[in-house]
């Protein structure tokens, strides 16, 4: 009988067992050198490493950097000037501090300026002049001049370069938070992929080795002649189909945990492992009018979204009023006193002094300009309100069909579950009528394939019930909060 055997089997046989010592032999220093997190660890390494979030901080800090140097214009302003003067006068250009006409005057004058603009239209200048004379003469001059803007750039629509930089920075923020949630989606999923990645090698190698002791038993029942040489084809093509489908999952955990490592910021060489079993269990999921109540607060499409309409009519406002006429009321008063005389602000002041106060207004030739700026405001209002609605639309959308996704799989992990019991009771069956002569091997082989393919099910089912509960989670805007990560 063992003539009659095939060469093949026994080359299938040899290197089945090389196999299965090379994994044997890689495995352990493979596993002391893995990093193992659980799903939450994952999670928060992934919004600490990774490496576009980081440009998307970067960008955050940027925006903010801007919004403060729109506060440029608005801080007080100190300025100093000193100079060296000559002037030559006629007879009858005799100025306040005099020398004789034709003789030159030569001076030195320091001038301090301390200066300051409000968003609202008020401004405040108070400038001292000190003139030491060479040859004449010397003197000293104060003047502070306020103004403040009644229409054009006044009380209303003023500041609104300030809040909208303000919200620029509120904006970028929820864009963060965007890419932040999404980040953890995808984190999220690559880590139940990688779990359940081995979780199916695991049932594909116990199912080599059944294959291989199934090959074993066949061979040596053949050798005794307890089954015909041909049944050795059968369990033959097994081990290959068998070793095939591991094969196929040990590259499908290559390419998991490259996923995870590409979000988590990894080098490729480095091993890491899921530690959290991919175990759904029966957690209440809160109703779906909650979710959508949570979406339409937290969601950072919609938040976002609403600011952008918040900063778009705070711009209409601000164009409006640059679009009017400009028409301001101000006022100076100065003093100047020559030397050795008395130089009291608060008493009677000899020498010069100053007092003016008045309107000053201006009309452009034409409003086409202007009109063109507001109607501009206005269309940008109208695009952002639109898209407004398109955000609470998409994000209602998304939490409604997650919550599909979640009750739909959590209703097939039920089926999947019955069907691994029944793929094992049917096996069981199986091989009890193969022993008593009523089945063929086939039939066993077959009914094995249908169990491994119901287990593979099963947990994928398991892994996707994880996964649609995430999906939820960041439909709602709320995913970096239930794994503690806080966006300042």
């Amino acid at each position: 009988m063992v003539a009659c055997l095939p060469m093949r089997p026994y080359r299938t046989w040899l290197r089945l067992a090389f196999c299965a010592a090379t994994l044997g032999a890689a495995g352990p220093a493979a596993a002391e050198e893995a990093q193992s997190l659980s799903h939450d660890a994952a999670l928060r390494l992934a919004a600490e490493r990774n490496a576009s979030l980081m440009v998307a901080g970067l960008e955050r800090a940027r925006v903010a950097a801007v919004a403060e140097t729109a506060r440029r214009p608005y801080v007080p302003q100190l300025a100093f000037e000193t100079a060296a003067r000559e002037n030559t006068y006629s007879a009858a250009e005799v100025p306040l501090f005099s020398v004789p006409a034709g003789v030159a005057q030569r001076a030195v004058e320091a001038v301090g300026t301390l200066s300051y603009a409000s968003p609202y239209g008020q401004t405040v200048a108070v400038a001292a002049t000190v003139t030491a004379g060479l040859n004449q003469a010397s003197g000293r001059l104060l003047t502070v001049d306020v103004s403040q803007a009644l229409l054009r750039g006044g009380f209303h629509g003023g500041g609104a370069d300030l809040r909208q930089a303000d919200l620029d920075v509120r904006i970028a923020r929820e864009v963060y938070r965007a890419q932040l949630n999404q980040l953890l989606r995808q984190t999220d999923h690559a880590y139940w992929d990688l779990v359940y990645a081995h979780e199916d090698v695991e049932i594909k190698r116990r199912s080599c080795a059944r294959a291989r002791a199934q090959f074993e038993e066949t061979r040596e029942n053949i050798r005794r002649g307890l089954l015909a040489p041909g049944e050795i084809y059968v369990v033959e093509e097994n081990v290959v189909n068998f070793d095939d489908l591991r094969s196929r999952a040990e590259e499908n955990v290559a390419a998991a945990e490259s996923a995870l490592r590409r979000f988590l910021n990894l080098p490729p060489g480095a091993a890491i492992e899921a530690s959290t079993a991919g175990e759904a269990g029966t957690v209440p999921g809160a109703p779906e009018a909650d979710s959508l109540g949570v979406a339409a607060a937290k969601s950072p499409a919609v938040v976002a979204a609403r600011l952008a309409v918040e900063r778009a009519d705070v711009g209409v406002g601000g164009e409006v009023h640059q679009a009017l006429p400009q028409l301001d009321v101000f006022g100076r008063f100065g003093v100047a006193s020559a030397s050795g005389e008395t130089y009291d602000l608060l008493l009677g002041i000899p020498g010069d002094r100053q007092l003016r106060a008045g309107l000053r207004g201006s009309l452009p030739f034409s409003w086409g300009p202007d009109t063109a700026r507001v109607r501009r405001a206005h269309l940008e209002l109208s695009q952002r309100r639109s898209e407004l609605a398109d955000a609470e639309n998409a994000v209602a959308t998304a939490v409604h069909d997650a919550a599909i996704r979640v009750r739909a799989r959590e209703q097939r992990l039920d089926l999947a579950s019955r069907l691994v019991d029944l793929g094992q009771k049917k096996l069981d069956n199986e091989r009890d009528k193969y022993k008593s002569g009523l089945s063929t091997l086939a039939d066993v082989v077959r009914f094995q394939h249908d169990l491994d393919s119901a287990l593979s099910n099963a947990s994928r089912a398991r892994v996707d019930v994880l996964a649609a509960r995430t999906d939820l989670l960041a439909a709602r805007g709320d995913l970096p909060e239930s794994v503690q990560v806080s966006v300042r």
